[in-house]
């Protein structure tokens, strides 16, 4: 096995995790206020981790890509690094690559989804992944000046969606099964020498 082979494929498994690790993150983000609507560090800082994991992840899928499509069109990998962390060209510049020798798709172009997200999400990842979002809790220490928009922004792409009925059947099994714990922690401590509380019996010698 080549060593660039070799790095192929880890690159691969790099750029694929980290996309995969991000996109879990900003998922399963606690999006609970209190009645006067505050936002604690334990709620945004998760944001942040997902936000730097995915931009990452993405921003070399996309440059892997590239680089894979010169070599099947010239035999040698393309040089990505001008693209530095800007997504919205490498995601346009995808959108032309030709990739009917290879791939199926409509006029042998990568048709890239259009929502209702779009144009604010690309632009605001881009934000993110090429510093000002990135670094904007640390820039606020030093500077007045300073925007800090990651989590009211993300708050604002979620009122715009809506949750699919999988999504929903998935939180609902979630909070039932977290109900579930709950009822038979409190049996347990409920429960004298194994006595029986309910349908179920616990043993706590």
């Amino acid at each position: 096995m080549s060593t660039r082979w070799t790095n192929l494929v880890v690159e691969t498994q790099v750029a694929a995790d980290l996309v995969l690790t991000g996109i879990r993150r900003v998922s399963a983000l606690p999006m609970n206020g209190d009645i006067f609507q505050r936002v604690s560090y334990d709620q945004t800082f998760p944001l942040y981790v997902g936000l730097h994991t995915y931009t990452s992840g993405l921003e070399r899928l996309c440059k892997l890509a590239i680089a894979c499509h010169a070599f099947l069109q010239n035999g040698s990998f393309g040089d990505v690094r001008r693209y530095s962390h800007r997504i919205s060209a490498l995601l346009d510049d995808l959108g032309e690559l030709d990739v009917s020798r290879y791939a199926k798709s409509d006029e042998g172009r990568l048709v890239r989804p259009a929502d209702q997200y779009d144009p604010d999400l690309v632009a605001w990842l881009e934000r993110y992944s090429t510093g000002q979002g990135r670094y904007e809790l640390l820039d606020s220490l030093s500077r007045e000046d300073t925007d800090v928009l990651n989590w009211a922004t993300w708050v604002e792409f979620c009122a715009r969606g809506s949750v699919s009925k999988n999504v929903q059947m998935s939180i609902m099994m979630h909070r039932a099964t977290g109900d579930a714990l709950r009822d038979i922690a409190a049996a347990h401590e409920a429960v004298e020498d194994g006595k029986l509380v309910g349908n179920v019996i616990l043993d706590i010698a």
